[in-house]
């Protein structure tokens, strides 16, 4: 009985003095709420994004259309390294992308959020869901329903461009509408 207990409490302290190790934020966890989404960091500049990364878009209504095809542009909205807050720029987009789903009421879109190739794959993954979460946040402050707009974080998984100049990365830290 004695080597039982012994044996358990040698694995119990082997395994709770485990290597200290790094972990990555939950995204539930750190959530961001409408205001400190929407507060705004006027010092993102907003990268100029070709049109060929913004072509891949999929946003369809109930009819089965792209937005390409319906003859609309929604823009992404960029971010600064590290942060998920709106600048200035941001929101004026979002406006006119908040016109785009009020006067399509059918219109559904899943809001993605991208991040470099900077941070842990977690670290990324929370980071663009709170990307995400900040736009949608603020296209519900202009009226757009939620449960029209789905969220979704692919972390560093889908760059829009190659490259690990800072140009290419700024274009990567990004929420795209499909």
């Amino acid at each position: 009985m004695n080597k039982v207990l012994f044996i358990a409490a040698t694995l119990l302290i082997f395994a709770l003095s485990g290597c200290a190790t790094k972990t990555a934020p939950k995204a539930t966890d750190t959530l961001p709420t409408t205001s400190s989404a929407t507060t705004t960091d006027d010092s993102i500049s907003q990268p100029k994004a070709s049109t060929s990364a913004i072509e891949g878009a999929e946003i369809t209504d109930r009819g089965g259309k792209s937005l390409a095809e319906m003859g609309i542009a929604i823009e992404p909205v960029y971010f600064n390294y590290d942060s998920f807050l709106l600048s200035d720029a941001s929101k004026a987009s979002l406006v006119n992308t908040s016109q785009v789903f009020l006067q399509n009421p059918a219109l559904k879109a899943i809001v993605a959020g991208h991040c470099d190739d900077r941070g842990s794959e977690m670290y990324n993954i929370a980071l663009g869901e709170k990307r995400a979460l900040s736009v949608k946040n603020y296209l519900t402050t202009l009226g757009v329903e939620a449960d029209r707009l789905e969220v979704v974080s692919y972390g560093e998984e889908k760059p829009a461009v190659s490259g690990f100049d800072e140009e290419a990365r700024a274009l990567n830290r990004r929420v795209e509408f499909m």
